[in-house]
């Protein structure tokens, strides 16, 4: 069954199942694969169709740890969303390096699917990877490294902070614990952000979020927000500006 999703045969895979629903356990040898990854891998729609199609009729699941990098096609995203089910695709999508969902997502998938993970699924943003990393942390550094895309970008952070205020509404918080807003060395994300050179769009939805961090010296660097940037490789001048208009008793500080 591996041979036959891997070359995308879904004539060879229907009788397969037909025969054997079970078989669409069994695990590769090599790799510990499920036969459904192998047709992922190599985008064969069909095929997936037909597995998950003839596991839901006889009312199996398989809980898919295929990494969201090697889901290339949004048609292939679609589907397997489709067959699964919108409401819990967490248990399908947990990724082989165990990263938690929104962080594979984002970078890999379109972004109107990370928006739909974000705005429709309960994701827990303050959970961080293996790198230390939170998932609005990810987005500002793709949104920064993919500059003409940067608008689309804007509006997942944006959908990630709204997310973060809504948690805090409910826990009653009146502003962003260091857990959301820092990466694993306690770095500000508004100091990385503006030491990316972000636009200001994306800089103020961050700055709002945590206007504290406007007023603190970058533990990496020293510097204050608008002296990143205004300084390094990627500096942004009107970046710079717009912090000193938000903000302008910055100055009493230093």
């Amino acid at each position: 069954m591996h041979l036959s999703t891997i070359q995308g045969h879904v004539g060879v895979t229907r009788v397969l199942l037909n025969a054997n629903p079970d078989g669409a356990f069994v695990q590769d040898h090599v790799y510990g694969d499920l036969a459904l990854h192998g047709a992922v891998y190599q985008g064969h729609i069909d095929v997936i169709n037909e597995i998950l199609q003839k596991l839901a009729y006889n009312g199996l699941f398989i809980p898919m740890s295929v990494p969201l990098w090697q889901i290339r096609r949004n048609t292939t995203w679609s589907v397997i969303l489709d067959n699964c089910g919108r409401e819990e695709p967490l248990a399908v999508f947990q990724g082989a390096r165990n990263h938690p969902i929104l962080h594979e997502a984002i970078g890999v998938i379109p972004l109107d699917e990370v928006q739909f993970i974000i705005e429709s699924i309960k994701v827990n943003l303050n959970v961080k990877d293996r790198r230390g990393r939170s998932a609005l942390l990810i987005a500002i550094q793709e949104a920064a490294n993919q500059r003409d895309d940067w608008e689309n970008y804007y509006k997942i952070i944006i959908e990630m902070i709204v997310a973060i205020k809504l948690e805090m509404k409910r826990g009653k918080q009146t502003v962003c614990n260091d857990e959301m807003m820092t990466d694993r060395n306690g770095r500000q994300l508004l100091h990385i952000a503006c030491d990316l050179g972000l636009h200001w769009e994306c800089v103020e939805m961050i700055l709002k979020a945590n206007v504290t961090a406007s007023s603190i010296d970058d533990v990496s660097t020293g510097l204050f927000p608008f002296m990143l940037a205004s300084v390094g490789p990627k500096s942004q001048l009107t970046l710079a500006y717009e912090l000193f208009r938000f903000q302008p008793d910055i100055l009493e500080v230093l």
